[in-house]
């Protein structure tokens, strides 16, 4: 969910999302935004970041690994994390300049073997 629809706007980016399976420490949390969506991993900021309704701060926002397609952005795990409902939130996200549809957003998780 975006802060904002605007065109052009940045918006805060709410991922909201559920797990089967535990991910180890290490391991990647990978999102992949639709094209027209701009960001810099560099200038982006972890806002909050909730497990199970349980704050989880051992998490930080990395590059994707060079095999995960362009226009995504990953978020590394400090510490191992259970299966479970995620809810996390992100800054500088640029939307795209023009109004309309986009198109779909994915997330994937990753062992930290990556």
């Amino acid at each position: 969910m975006l802060s904002s629809l605007v065109a052009g706007n940045k918006s805060n980016v709410v991922l909201t999302f559920v797990t089967k399976h535990a991910i180890d420490q290490n391991g990647l949390i990978v999102v992949s935004m639709p094209a027209g969506f701009t960001f810099n991993v560099s200038n982006m900021l972890l806002l909050n970041a909730t497990l199970n309704r349980t704050t989880f701060v051992s998490l930080s926002i990395v590059e994707p690994p060079t095999t995960v397609q362009a226009g995504a952005f990953a978020l590394l795990l400090g510490t191992n994390a259970s299966a479970g409902r995620w809810s996390i939130l992100v800054s500088e996200v640029q939307n795209p300049g023009v109004s309309g549809k986009t198109g779909t957003f994915s997330i994937l998780t990753m062992g930290a073997e990556v």
